[in-house]
């Protein structure tokens, strides 16, 4: 029961995270390794889920040159009760802004105190197909395993497609946590102009609800989110992000 409530702590920050985006509107694919732009992130997620104990600082970057990238992310760097931490080295392949194919191979280290503190390996998959300027079409494929863990089963895949016209964005898709469960996710993002957004996700998957405002000068943004789920009550993000 602990390892399914912390996988489902980790999808729940891994959707209402948006650092690494890089498509302006295409939102609901936050980690799909065909989207990458370079970035710094910095957070502050109090009392997750009610719990003093997880209060969280977190810190992400990602590096392109061309083609080729580099990616890490440090979570919980402020206790030793729980961390994660993930590098990442990936490339994009892009086709006459028609379609994105991305792959990514990735290190990950899992630390609960006194529970767990393991090493594995992992490959993620991307692809984004562009019908025109309004449709887009988005799937990954992350976390599949290359050795032997403990989290073999949090392989995940997601798709959906999205509308986007002047202010607005909506999407829909499926999402597959496999081995655990499967759900729709979807989402509503309202620009009220090039400084401020308000989005509004949902996922049957994980049984949240994710509520983002978004305020944004040049190329830093100021991220503010609220999650509720349905077991593990709500959680707070506060989020520094800075595209460069």
């Amino acid at each position: 029961m602990l390892l399914l409530l912390f996988i489902q702590s980790l999808l729940l920050s891994f959707n209402s995270d948006p650092t690494g985006r890089s498509d302006k509107d295409l939102y609901f694919i936050n980690n799909n390794p065909a989207t990458i732009n370079n970035n710094l992130s910095f957070g502050y997620i109090p009392n997750k889920f009610n719990l003093s104990e997880l209060n969280e600082i977190y810190l992400a970057t990602n590096y392109k040159i061309n083609e080729i990238y580099l990616s890490a992310r440090i979570n919980s760097l402020n206790n030793d009760l729980n961390n994660n931490t993930n590098f990442s080295l990936g490339t994009i392949y892009k086709y006459n802004e028609l379609f994105n194919i991305g792959i990514n191979f990735n290190y990950n280290n899992y630390i609960i105190k006194n529970y767990i503190n393991e090493n594995s390996f992992s490959i993620n998959l991307g692809a984004i197909f562009y019908f025109d300027s309004i449709f887009s079409v988005g799937a990954y494929y992350n976390n599949i395993p290359l050795n032997s863990s403990i989290y073999d089963n949090n392989d995940y895949f997601k798709t959906a497609i999205s509308y986007s016209k002047d202010k607005f964005s909506v999407f829909i898709g499926a999402e597959i946590l496999f081995n655990i469960n499967s759900g729709i996710v979807s989402g509503v993002k309202y620009d009220f102009n090039k400084y401020l957004a308000l989005r509004v996700d949902y996922s049957s998957l994980i049984n949240s609800i994710n509520t983002s405002l978004s305020l944004r000068y040049n190329n830093i943004y100021i991220n503010l989110f609220l999650s509720h789920h349905n077991s593990l009550g709500y959680s707070q993000n506060y989020q520094l992000n800075y595209d460069y």
